[in-house]
């Protein structure tokens, strides 16, 4: 009998959403979402660590402003989760909008099951406060591991600050892209003050200082690998447990996420940990485990491999009647990136 280490690869979840999808639930006096984020500007990551809200048994200890996600119906539609191993790069790059919230939930449910029964009835909710914490914290882990695993020398300069002295480290996070995307679907300037990058100390000589002594002075890139760490594994902390089973050949610990958010921050894990390798469609934008060569997703109802096929075949047309590339992919109305990736998966899909 052997015994397996640890690793970061999830075991499958079976998540819900309510078939009727979710609303917004303003009770009495409640704040309108303008309302809500200068108070989210108070740096509240100073008060967990650096973290943002970490919750456990599905329950906050203060009253977070709403609005309040909730369910539209009591009837619910169950999935699984092993089929979106990439949810956690859509998560990242969520806008922070009431209708993108909305949409999202609506599709893949809430991010723990509920948090707390503000009405002391069933009909729990999650806050609009606390989605825009977690999109944020998704979105700065994001941007920081697309740094390191891109080599960007120059980007993670700008993310891991250090004092003039080299006698502390700080992360400042790039929020430029959620920024942009955000004003433009919300039109509103106070967002500037709930998004703006203030920076969090990753270690001195008091804060992580076995660390810190082993920092080659002003370099980026290890004090952007330990606090990634750490940010992930404080996400793991709060949402993922972990389990022990027989294998065929032995026994393994197996991490088992508790909601949506623990399969997400586990996918994140995984990924940087080097066990998983995501391909992003080119048809849907969707993120799927790579395998072989498949560049398009298998999601059902996209239908994205047909759709690919018949664009490869209009491209070619146009091309042979003497349009170029780029003016293909414009009359298309797609990127040039794209097209590149249609163009060369009649060759490569299998």
């Amino acid at each position: 009998m052997a015994y397996k280490r640890p690793t970061c690869v999830p075991s499958t979840l079976d998540w819900w959403f309510p078939k009727d999808g979710f609303r917004w639930d303003y009770r009495e006096g409640g704040l309108q979402p303008a309302d809500i984020l200068p108070f989210l500007a108070e740096e509240p990551y100073a008060e967990t660590g650096g973290f943002g809200w970490n919750i456990g048994l599905n329950h906050l200890e203060f009253d977070a402003p709403g609005p309040w996600l909730v369910p539209a119906s009591s009837h619910r539609s169950a999935y699984s989760l092993s089929f979106y191993p990439g949810l956690h790069r859509k998560f990242a790059g969520l806008h922070i909008g009431l209708g993108a919230i909305l949409d999202f939930a609506s599709k893949f449910g809430w991010l723990y099951g509920g948090l707390i029964d503000y009405r002391e009835t069933e009909n729990l909710g999650e806050p609009f406060s606390f989605w825009l914490m977690e999109i944020r914290a998704m979105h700065d882990a994001q941007c920081l591991w697309n740094a390191l695993r891109e080599d960007r020398h120059g980007r993670l300069k700008q993310m891991i600050v250090w004092s003039p002295h080299a006698d502390a480290v700080y992360f400042r996070p790039d929020r430029s892209a959620l920024v942009a995307k955000t004003r433009r679907e919300l039109k509103i300037d106070v967002l500037s003050g709930y998004l703006e990058p203030l920076d969090t100390l990753i270690a001195d000589d008091s804060v992580r200082k076995d660390s810190f002594a082993s920092f080659k002075q002003f370099d980026p890139v290890e004090p952007a690998r330990v606090y990634l760490a750490a940010l992930i594994s404080a996400k793991l902390d709060a949402n993922v447990s972990l389990g022990f089973k027989c294998t065929p050949d032995g026994f393994a610990n197996v991490p088992t996420p508790q909601n949506l958010s623990g399969w997400m921050w586990l996918n994140l894990a995984a990924e940087v940990a080097g066990m998983l390798f995501l391909r992003q469609c080119p048809m849907c934008g969707s993120w799927f485990a790579r395998q072989g060569k498949r560049i398009y997703c298998e999601t059902r109802g996209t239908g994205c491999r047909k759709k690919a096929n018949r664009l490869r075949d209009l491209a070619k047309d146009l091309m042979d009647n003497g349009m170029s590339e780029p003016d293909v992919a414009r009359r298309l109305e797609m990127s040039p990136d794209t097209l590149s990736s249609i163009l060369e998966g009649g060759s490569r899909d299998g």
